[in-house]
């Protein structure tokens, strides 16, 4: 055996496991920077958010987990170390969460910072990985351990497209709207509020508000036109009818599998929408972002300035807008991570 091929068989196989974009977003970039680290393998359920993000990568293998018992398959893999994300539904977190005796350690990456309570309880992981000051202010109140930081290999990447594509805004005559995702009943995770997780049901009074309020926006923003962007869970439009109502405004949809976040918000000359993470995405971009609540009672729990959280779309004033100083992890290396990660070195 060749020194490469040594060098490969020595690298953990590490299975990652995702459902929703968020996460799916944090693990291409950790996947795409780390690549040579490891031997990597995906698994998501087929038509989610994550699969359509994660098929971006090349070269990468895909472990199918469809089945009554989808641990039976993990453990036959024989991964050295499991990164999961937790998201909404029952996958991955039901086939793996609480589970003794696994053969191989744990590791959920957190990336919305919210209802760790309702989504997390300490015995779901071995560790608990997180990308931001704030993730892990919000994990530690929560009583998540082994707390564990990790670059944001996301947002450093985004923040880098970011400077590539600076400048555009300045003739961007958009205002782009974060589409939310939404979801049918007999999908939602137990104790998972409704209101919150499924927002992508309530937009269309956000969007009502925009369209019959857009000449006053548009004179303060300086914007001609609405851009809306696809969530990663969507295939089409779903306020047509509402939009047609409007034909004096200039209207366009986008796919986010059609052209890159950073990209998008570079080309828009503000960014609102009502609880997505792209929204304080676009906020470190340094791009005006707001987010809107549907009702006065909805939790807006993305860390941007309170005076961003509005509750109606004239609420949004540009001399109110704050800087934003980015709060998230660049110091602590994948390989840093892995060295306390091992088979083992687990709670259970």
């Amino acid at each position: 055996m060749g020194e490469g091929e040594k060098a490969r068989s020595a690298r953990p196989r590490i299975l990652v496991l995702a459902n929703d974009a968020g996460g799916a977003n944090l693990l291409k970039s950790l996947i795409y920077v780390e690549k040579d680290l490891a031997s990597w393998t995906v698994s998501t359920p087929a038509d989610s958010p994550a699969s359509r993000i994660l098929n971006e990568l090349e070269d990468i293998d895909h472990l199918d987990l469809e089945g009554p018992d989808p641990i039976a398959k993990i453990r036959s893999f024989r991964p050295d170390l499991v990164i999961f994300n937790p998201g909404w539904n029952s996958f991955p977190s039901e086939a793996i969460a609480g589970k003794d005796d696994l053969g191989f350690p744990t590791a959920a990456i957190l990336d919305h910072w919210i209802d760790y309570d309702k989504r997390l309880n300490e015995d779901d992981a071995d560790f608990f990985i997180v990308c931001d000051k704030y993730a892990f202010k919000t994990a530690s109140e929560a009583s998540l351990s082994t707390i564990l930081k990790l670059n944001n290999y996301h947002l450093i990447n985004l923040a880098k497209l970011g400077d590539h594509y600076n400048g555009l805004a300045q003739s961007a005559p958009d205002v782009l709207y974060i589409s939310q995702t939404i979801g049918l009943h007999e999908d939602f995770k137990s104790g998972i509020d409704y209101d919150f997780t499924y927002h992508g049901l309530e937009e269309g009074k956000i969007i009502r508000q925009l369209l019959e309020n857009f000449q006053d926006f548009s004179e303060q923003f300086q914007v001609t036109g609405i851009r809306f962007r696809l969530h990663p869970s969507e295939t089409e439009f779903r306020h047509y009818q509402l939009v047609d109502k409007f034909p004096a405004i200039p209207t366009s949809i986008e796919s986010s599998s059609s052209i890159s976040l950073a990209e998008s918000i570079a080309n828009s000359r503000v960014v609102i929408g009502i609880n997505s993470m792209a929204i304080y995405e676009a906020h470190l971009l340094g791009h005006p972002a707001f987010a809107i609540r549907p009702q006065p009672s909805t939790a807006i729990n993305i860390p941007i300035p309170e005076t961003q959280k509005l509750n109606r779309v004239t609420d949004a004033d540009r001399n109110r807008l704050v800087t934003a100083e980015p709060n998230y992890y660049e110091e602590h290396p994948l390989h840093e991570l892995l060295a306390i990660i091992r088979p083992g070195n687990r709670n259970k």
